[in-house]
Formats: C-alpha cells, sequence, structure tokens
C-alpha cells in the first residue's frame, strides 16, 4: 500500500492477510485519514475511491476500515459505496469529528467514548470486536432434491426404455394419456432416483458437492487434533477441489447463460464472486483473479 501513502492526503493504508480469515472476508483494509478543516472535501474523496477501487479489483472480498479526524466531511458521500459511519457519540464539543467507516459494522460492538489522549481536545473512541460476529440473512433450510446420481440416472433410463408404450398410445382422451404416462413415469423415478432430504446453509454456493463438505469437516478434525501433516494435506485437497468445483459449475450452469438469459448470468456471477449486489462491482478484473485462485 506505500503507492497510496505517498499521496498529497493524509492518510495511511495497511492491507492484512492473516492466515485464517472469516468466511466472507479474504483481506481487510485499514486507513487511518486526517482532514484539516477549511479544505476542500474533493480531493481526500478522490483519493479515498481511487484507494479503495484499486484494492477491490484486487481482492473482491475486502473488509473495510477506515478511522480518523473528518472535522467536517460528509457523511453521506460514502452511502453510496457502501461504507456506514457507526460513531455516534460527541468527540470534540457538540460534534462528532472523529469517525469510523466501514462495510462489516456488525462485526463490532458500538463504540465507546473514553477520555481524551495527552494534549489532544478530541475524546477517543474505542470500537471493540463482537466475539461472534451474526450472519445476517444466513440460517439452515431443508433441501430437496432426487438422489442416484449417474448409476440412478441410466438405470431410470433402462427401465423407461424397456416399457411397452402400446396402452398409452390406444388412448383417446389427452387426459388419460397424461395420467397414464405419469402413472407409470413416477414409480420408476421414485424408485430410481428417490427424494432426500438434507440441511442446507442459506449462503452456501451452489457448486458445492457432499464429498467437499466432507473434506471440510475431515480437515476441521485434523487441526483440532493437531495432527499438522493431515490438516495440510487436506487443505491443499480441499483447494484443489474448490477450484474445479467452481470451474465445472461455471461451464455447466453460468457460462452458457451469457448468451441466453444475460441478466441471469450478470447475477450468478456476482454471486459467484460473493460481491455485494447493490454496489455491482463486476469486472473482468474479479472475474480474472477468481478464477486464476
Amino acid at each position: 500500500m506505500s503507492v497510496f501513502n505517498n499521496s498529497d492526503c493524509d492518510t495511511y493504508w495497511i492491507l492484512l492477510r492473516n492466515a485464517c480469515m472469516p468466511h466472507r472476508i479474504s483481506h481487510l483494509l485499514l486507513g487511518v485519514v486526517y482532514h484539516p478543516p477549511s479544505v476542500s472535501h474533493s480531493p481526500l474523496y478522490e483519493h479515498i475511491i481511487q484507494v479503495l477501487d484499486v484494492t477491490s479489483r484486487q481482492h473482491p472480498c475486502l473488509g473495510i476500515i477506515i478511522a480518523g479526524d473528518f472535522n467536517q466531511y460528509p457523511n453521506s458521500w460514502w452511502s453510496s459505496y457502501p461504507l456506514s459511519q457507526i460513531v455516534k457519540v460527541k468527540t470534540r464539543g457538540e460534534s462528532v469529528l472523529d469517525k469510523v467507516f466501514t462495510n462489516i459494522k456488525h462485526w463490532f460492538n458500538l463504540p465507546s467514548l473514553h477520555p481524551a489522549f495527552g494534549n489532544s481536545d478530541h475524546e477517543t473512541i474505542l470500537v471493540t470486536p463482537l466475539e461472534s460476529p451474526p450472519a445476517l440473512g444466513s440460517f439452515y433450510k431443508t433441501v430437496r432434491y432426487r438422489a442416484g446420481g449417474q448409476n440412478g440416472r441410466a438405470m431410470l433410463y433402462q427401465a423407461i426404455n424397456n416399457l411397452n408404450w402400446t396402452p398409452l398410445l390406444n388412448l383417446t382422451s389427452c387426459e388419460d394419456v397424461v395420467n397414464c404416462f405419469y402413472n407409470t413415469v413416477l414409480p420408476l423415478l421414485d424408485h430410481f432416483m428417490p427424494w432426500v432430504e438434507r440441511a442446507q446453509y442459506t449462503t452456501e454456493k451452489p457448486w458445492v458437492s457432499n464429498h467437499f463438505r466432507q473434506l471440510i469437516k475431515w480437515r476441521q478434525q485434523a487441526l483440532e487434533q493437531g495432527q499438522l501433516l493431515q490438516y495440510k494435506r487436506l487443505h491443499n485437497k480441499t483447494t484443489s477441489v474448490a477450484r474445479s468445483l467452481r470451474k465445472r459449475f461455471y461451464k455447466s450452469q453460468v457460462e452458457r447463460l451469457h448468451q441466453s438469459d444475460p441478466r441471469s448470468w450478470c447475477k450468478h456471477t456476482i454471486s459467484f464472486l460473493n460481491l455485494n449486489t447493490s454496489s455491482k462491482q463486476l469486472n473482468p478484473a474479479n472475474l480474472h483473479i477468481f478464477f486464476k485462485r
């Protein structure tokens, strides 16, 4: 981030990447800002937007925290990005001059006010993280699907192919034909490809398979038991399988929509990249970086 720290604005930027990051965040961008009073807001706004745009293109799943003395800088300028200002208490006299802007406000407790530090005439703001950030809009739901896989489909095809369709062809009523067809095919479908129910998290990606879930479970068990060699082996395996599943799902379910249904293609791709749908940050750089991982 050194290229941004050399600007004319009084800012300092740090990009953090821990070995174990939360599910929705790959990197954390921290910015410290001092905006002098009676100075134009535009240069600072353009500088921060440049930093956010460049960093977000490189890391689509980016957590953002920008804190500092903004003086009279208007909060509304960040609402379209979107960033929320979480400091609501007065920090100097009757004004809120020290602010914290973030796109992960639900990860933190309400900011607390403390005495000024040193010779400063501004109160000190302390922002602490929650022990367990809430998973907003996420819950387990029951999903029904037909089991059987490729083998079940092959056996169903063989059974239907061996059926005698003469009674159906001899029927004269359209309603009787439909009823006969469904009464013949549905029992075979239920036999070779029965309905199965399982719990699925609402934020789970559509390309996740049962095998991938089991790999993650084994990986976490190895980590908890201190089996580091086994954990590293399973970690590499899950990374490889995830990359393969993403590419396979994209080619089979998303890529074909680009010509036939551009709107659905855009919707699926935004979900695929884990982007905020309100910001519409969909561009070729995101696609390239995502499938390069």
